[in-house]
């Protein structure tokens, strides 16, 4: 009787965590930093992982509203006492859109949430491409110019300001307007003739 009874006493403190040698692992902390280097498509997040003195990873949640939808992959910081400063690259981010972010801090004592933060992605710089087919041309030939605007949303004013005669030097004015991926032709050349083409864009 005496046995059973240091028995049930023996689980009943193993239980509590109190006997020697005997400890709980220790929750991790996590704290979500500022965002750096924010450009229209990436940016990147930091934040610290406390281990705690347990093995931990750790990781970002992210996504355009509070339920995130998005986490990078767990990277382990450890078992130390101390934090650790950490930080993650994203990539593919939509242009002038508002994230919200999140360090997660995890071991075998538990998860760790970072508080909620944000930041907000760089308009899309425009860029544009412009062609002729053919070009150069013959004498007496026209020729078709082509312009793709990156980003297509936005407005393009494509003005073909000067074409270059290649048996004179001679400056020949032409003048033509297109929107994003559109092809606009050009009059007739006098000459053999290379074209050349100023832009003009609306945001």
């Amino acid at each position: 009787m005496r046995w059973k009874g240091l028995a049930a006493l023996g689980l009943s403190a193993m239980a509590m965590g109190v006997l020697p040698g005997v400890a709980l692992a220790a929750r991790p902390a996590a704290a979500t930093g500022g965002a750096s280097n924010v450009t229209f498509s990436s940016a990147r997040v930091n934040g610290s992982a406390d281990p705690n003195g347990t093995a931990t990873s750790y990781y970002f949640q992210y996504g355009t509203t509070r339920a995130y939808g998005v986490q990078t992959a767990a990277t382990p910081v450890g078992a130390g006492q101390n934090p650790v400063q950490v930080s993650t690259d994203l990539f593919g981010l939509a242009p002038a859109t508002r994230y919200h972010y999140r360090i997660v801090a995890q071991s075998a004592g538990g998860t760790a949430l970072g508080r909620d933060r944000t930041f907000t992605t760089r308009r899309q710089p425009l860029g544009v491409s412009l062609a002729a087919t053919p070009n150069p041309i013959s004498a007496g030939r026209g020729t078709l110019l082509f312009g793709t605007l990156v980003p297509a949303t936005q407005a393009l004013s494509n003005r073909v300001s000067e074409a270059t005669d290649l048996d004179s030097a001679r400056q020949v004015p032409r003048a033509a307007t297109a929107s994003a991926d559109a092809a606009v032709p050009a009059a007739a050349a006098c000459a053999r003739t290379q074209f050349t083409g100023s832009l003009s864009m609306a945001t």
